[in-house]
């Protein structure tokens, strides 16, 4: 077989299968001595059936089949001896191909392909990178503890107060149209920070500074999903008496509280948190070194993206982009003005090109993911956002819905993004932070030795004076 590849684009290739009249000839008869061998024929004895009768029941058959297996030799032979890989499946239709056993073969295609990226493993390793250094302040710990503590926090009722933005009243609802009743509730649980009653959305400001007994009116105007349908669209008032006011009561912190969150005491629980937050923050920051080494070697390789395949993709970009504006109803004219194709189209240039150095990075070092990682993946979803699901359930429903080669696809570029930094210069700069504690640790220090130097003088002038008192009383 013959192949003969023409390139006549970026990542774009004429592709020519041929096999000569001989070897088709050859593989013909080859096929038909075999079915001859073998094909019982009424009236003929095995191997006796006549060519004629042979080739007028089986030729249409052999030909397709040596079609389909002349074409998969054909592609076998791209992959692995050109390592020409097309970007999509080609769309072949057999039965628009012809194949007559006295002619030669010939069958042409064109395909995008990947691009060819000339990158050897001294020029991905070694990169140079900067990221700050991980410091956790004292406001922070402080903030997540509050946050911890918020989550385990109760509702206690508000003695002598007035309410308050995040507080939750209880209160005897009552709406007046035209004077008449049309709706009264006792009871009615009201949040201050989304407050919404009898169906009427209000302000939180409505409901701020109120005491539990104090009543409350206000002007408003029935919305038009109210339930009684004669009132909606008109002016009405509504009458809201506070009969309580709950607050979230925050637990201490304390060693019990320290114990519930399995610590020792609260000394443990800071350190705990402390940790936790410097492993996020080492993830974030690694993160950001990771795309700043991806973007580095973009920038410095070069690759020539297929225009077709290019398009589809900035195309597809586009038409997510409006979709998104359109669910925000957004005017024509305004999707029009937000819409900058251009800027698209280099986000999805760079988005390929850092996509085809990852594939070709993880060819370079063998970097695959294993099933016992997917499912691995899988089974901390299942844990943390997985609403009930058992890691079985939820690997069958990514199988159905096709999410398996993405999840595949994401493990591996992180696994390749972690082997570039891994594998980079990384230096680790003082942040803004840092630079002022130092500098203030550096004004004390200062400040210090002044205090201790202007001490020392005192103290040599004071010894001075006392040494003058003693001889002028001599």
């Amino acid at each position: 077989m013959e192949i003969t590849i023409t390139d006549i684009g970026p990542s774009h290739k004429s592709i020519k299968i041929s096999k000569s009249v001989d070897d088709v000839k050859k593989d013909y008869n080859s096929k038909m001595a075999e079915i001859k061998k073998d094909a019982v024929i009424p009236g003929f004895r095995p191997g006796k059936t006549p060519q004629r009768i042979i080739e007028k029941r089986f030729a249409s058959a052999i030909l397709d089949e040596m079609k389909r297996n002349y074409l998969v030799e054909g592609f076998e032979s791209l992959t692995k001896k050109h390592n020409i890989r097309p970007l999509e499946e080609p769309k072949i239709d057999p039965n628009q191909i012809t194949l007559d056993k006295d002619q030669e073969f010939v069958f042409e295609l064109e395909m995008e392909t990947h691009p060819q990226i000339d990158l050897k493993e001294d020029d991905y390793k070694g990169l140079t990178a900067e990221r700050e250094d991980v410091q956790i302040s004292d406001e922070e710990l402080e903030e997540v503890l509050t946050q911890i503590r918020e989550r385990k926090a109760e509702w206690a009722p508000v003695e002598g107060g007035k309410s308050e933005d995040k507080d939750f009243l209880i209160c005897d609802v009552e709406l007046l149209c035209d004077k008449d009743s049309i709706y009264k509730k006792e009871g009615v649980n009201v949040s201050v920070e989304h407050p919404f009653v009898a169906g009427i959305h209000l302000e939180s400001k409505d409901l701020i500074g109120h005491s539990a007994d104090g009543t409350f009116e206000k002007d408003v105007t029935i919305p038009e999903d109210f339930e009684q349908e004669d009132h909606r669209g008109k002016e009405a008032k509504l009458s809201v008496k506070v009969v309580e006011i709950k607050r979230t009561q925050l637990p201490e912190l304390d060693d019990e509280f320290a114990k519930e969150m399995d610590a020792e005491n609260v000394d443990d629980l800071k350190e705990k948190i402390t940790a936790e937050i410097k492993q996020s923050k080492e993830q974030q920051l690694n993160a950001k070194v990771e795309q700043d080494l991806i973007k580095q070697l973009g920038e410095n390789t070069k690759i020539e993206l297929p225009e077709s395949f290019l398009q589809k993709q900035v195309d597809a970009s586009i038409e997510e982009q409006k979709k998104k504006l359109e669910r925000e109803e957004k005017s024509a004219e305004e999707i029009e003005k937000e819409i900058d194709a251009e800027k698209i189209r280099s986000d999805v240039e760079n988005q390929l090109r850092e996509i085809f150095l990852i594939n070709h990075i993880a060819e370079q070092q063998n970097i695959d993911v294993s099933r016992k990682e997917i499912d691995d993946y899988i089974n901390q979803i299942a844990r943390y956002q997985g609403g009930g699901q058992w890691p079985h359930q939820l690997r069958k429903l990514f199988e159905q819905q096709g999410m398996l080669d993405d999840i595949y696809g994401q493990l591996k570029n992180q696994k390749v993004l972690e082997f570039l930094r891994e594998n980079a210069k990384v230096e680790v700069k003082q942040s803004e932070k840092t630079e002022k504690k130092e500098e203030k640790k550096s004004d004390k220090k200062k400040s210090d030795k002044k205090s201790d130097k202007a001490d020392n003088k005192k103290s040599g002038s004071d010894k001075k004076k006392k040494d003058a008192k003693k001889k002028s009383k001599k």
